[in-house]
């Protein structure tokens, strides 16, 4: 029954069946013990470093490149919140799969066999965090500007991904605005008293 609820059901106002999921299944192996969720953000921060290696050195054709970009990634301030905080988890996984999406999605030559791992990946990532919802434009952009694909035929390759992010996007619209304790009552304000 817990799968079913976590598959199916709104979580503070957001739908990321996967973190939850995370989060069920390390319950089952710390318990209360927080130290074993840090460990677990910073192994993926740690695998989001390499991925961002991976992926840069892949698009530039340069190791140094990668190299350089991965240990920024992995030491700049802006990450303290994703790795200390165990309540960001969804920041770190989703980041995970959309980085491995992005290896896949990002090749000069794509097979049928890339763009299947890419969706997967994906897909995952948006049940990670809604934050995934961009990745079609970015592929989009990267086949048109870089590949040099013609617009139409690189628009035919993200209906798939656009309708995953779409539909992602009205079930998260949906929480924001049925979940009880929302932060829309500003809403009918006026500019000066906001």
């Amino acid at each position: 029954s817990n799968l079913i609820d976590l598959a199916t059901r709104v979580a503070i106002r957001n739908y990321a069946p996967l973190t939850l999921f995370t989060y069920l299944v390390e319950h089952t192996l710390w318990g209360e013990w927080a130290g074993g969720y840090h460990l677990t953000n910073f192994v993926l921060h740690a695998v989001n470093a390499v991925l961002v290696y991976l992926l840069i050195s892949r698009v530039t054709g340069s190791r140094f490149a990668g190299w350089s970009t991965a240990a920024l990634f992995a030491v700049h301030p802006i990450q303290i919140e994703t790795v200390a905080w165990v309540s960001s988890r969804k920041g770190a996984l989703s980041a995970t799969f959309l980085l491995a999406s992005l290896i896949y999605w990002l090749r000069p030559n794509r097979t049928p066999r890339d763009e299947a791992f890419g969706l997967l990946y994906y897909a995952l990532s948006l049940l990670a965090k809604a934050v995934g919802i961009v990745m079609p434009a970015i592929v989009l952009a990267y086949d048109v500007l870089v590949r040099r694909i013609p617009f139409g035929q690189a628009l035919s390759r993200q209906i798939i991904p656009g309708i995953l992010a779409l539909w992602l996007l009205l079930v998260t619209m949906s929480a924001q605005t049925t979940e009880i304790g929302g932060v829309r009552g500003h809403l009918g304000w006026n500019k000066a008293r906001i």
